[in-house]
This record gives structure tokens, C-alpha cells and sequence, in this order.
């Protein structure tokens, strides 16, 4: 005779099991994009993720991710050497990182956060799929712009001032009150414009 204590017992194994995997399958699941494409190990990849996943509620899962090599990558090589990154690396890259969040999307990730600072490919890939796409400047200024009436932006290069100019207009954010007002400089010149009055916006 089979024993009843021993079939409840089976009974609740099988319901916690299908729990389990219940929030599995309801586990929501992140891809932190990097800006081009790069090469890593397994590990590697796991101690990327360690910083991600430290923010991250319980039950959410963040993975590191990049976008596949295309023709013409080496340009970010280039223009970093000569220190004139102008914003022509993020153009380029754009194609591919929206191949990539497209992908994302396909493959049960909830959100794509792109983890460059200056959001390429967040335009093009939010037209092409219905996941949420995260810019980490944009959210930024937004989530300031409700703090305080000026914002102070310091970017690694001088050839970053006008591009960040171009992206905030791109927000609508014109600088031209001082409700609506920021300033830029670069990493080498923050603490000495810091003592004198902001860098005006470029025309």
C-alpha cells in the first residue's frame, strides 16, 4: 500500500519545484549593452556583471553584453589616439548596437541599458523595439532637472563639449533660462572653471 504522508510529501516537492521554476520563467532579465564590440571570457564577463547585479532588485538578473564586430569599429581606436572623439564613433557604431537591443528583444530581455554615457544608439534602437531602452545621459539630466534649476556636466575631452551641446538640444534643453541652464567643461579644466563663471553654449 502506498504510503499517504509519503505522497503528500512527493505532492509538495512537485509544488515547490514548479515554484521555482515559476520565478524562473517570472524573473526579469536586464542586458547592460557595452557601446562596441569586445572580446571576453566567461569570467570576465562575470565580474562585469557583479557591479550591475549589486543594484539590482531580487528576482532581476542583469547580463553584460556587446555588440558584434562591423566594418569600421577601429574608428573609436583612432579617434581616441588623436583626442578628437567628436561623436563620428557613436554614429558608426549605432547600426549595430540596434542589431544588438533588437536582438535583445527577441531573446526575453525586459530592458537594454546602454552603459556609454552618451547613449549611442538609443534613438534608433527605441524605434524598433517595444522593451524600454535606457540612455544613462538622458535619464540623468531628466532625474537632475527635477533637483536643482543648473546643472554642471564635465566630460573627458574638449572635442566632447559641442557633442554634449548637440545632445542636450536634442532634449530640448537649450540653457537658455536659468531654469533650463548647464554648463560643460572638461575633466582637466572642471576645478579651475569651477572658481570662475561657467563655459558659455556654444551658437
Amino acid at each position: 500500500m502506498p504510503d499517504p504522508e509519503l505522497e503528500v510529501e512527493e505532492i509538495k516537492k512537485g509544488a515547490c519545484l514548479n515554484e521555482v521554476n515559476k520565478r524562473k520563467e517570472d524573473a526579469m532579465k536586464i542586458m547592460s549593452l557595452g557601446k562596441m564590440p569586445r572580446k571576453v571570457t566567461a569570467g570576465e564577463i562575470a565580474e562585469l556583471e557583479k557591479p550591475w547585479n549589486r543594484y539590482a532588485s531580487p528576482g532581476t538578473r542583469v547580463e553584460v553584453a556587446f555588440p558584434d564586430d562591423f566594418e569600421g569599429s577601429q574608428v573609436w581606436g583612432v579617434l581616441a589616439q588623436q583626442k578628437i572623439q567628436n561623436g563620428l564613433d557613436h554614429i558608426m557604431e549605432a547600426p549595430s548596437l540596434i542589431r544588438k537591443i533588437v536582438w535583445a528583444a527577441e531573446n526575453g530581455y525586459d530592458a537594454v541599458v546602454q552603459s556609454n554615457t552618451f547613449d549611442p544608439g538609443i534613438d534608433g534602437a527605441r524605434l524598433s523595439v517595444s522593451i524600454p531602452v535606457i540612455g544613462p545621459f538622458r535619464t540623468t539630466i531628466h532625474i537632475v532637472a527635477n533637483l536643482v534649476d543648473r546643472i554642471g556636466i564635465v566630460v573627458p575631452l574638449p572635442s566632447h563639449v559641442p557633442y554634449t551641446w548637440r545632445l542636450l538640444r536634442t532634449m530640448a534643453w537649450t540653457g537658455s533660462s536659468p531654469a533650463s541652464g548647464a554648463s560643460i567643461s572638461t575633466a582637466r579644466t572642471s576645478k579651475k572653471r569651477s572658481r570662475k563663471s561657467p563655459a558659455k553654449r556654444p551658437s
